[in-house]
């Protein structure tokens, strides 16, 4: 029953996109047709990752809607109305 009741949702159209370490295992051509994918996705996307350039073209779509949640020891940190400098700035910071 839990199969046939996934299988059921998978069918609808998505609002939000739950991802964990989406590009892990991809190789450069996957990880940008993900990019490009996501970046036309229309609905919320949680993204939990490491991957630089992947964060970078997330919120890169939109900076004025754009909203990071830096986690970083045992707090998490929002951080809203990005920009490219502040974006420099976080990955430098968390380095």
């Amino acid at each position: 029953k839990a199969c046939l009741k996934f299988a059921a949702l998978s069918l609808q159209p998505s609002h939000i996109l739950l991802l964990d370490e989406p590009t892990n295992h991809l190789d450069a051509e996957a990880c940008e047709a993900l990019a490009r994918g996501l970046a036309a996705f229309e609905g919320g996307i949680v993204a939990v990752t490491h991957d630089d350039i992947l964060i970078y073209r997330l919120i890169q779509c939109n900076w004025s809607d754009s909203e990071l949640l830096l986690c970083q020891n045992h707090h998490v940190k929002r951080q809203a109305a990005l920009g490219s400098q502040c974006f420099k700035a976080l990955k430098e910071q968390v380095r």
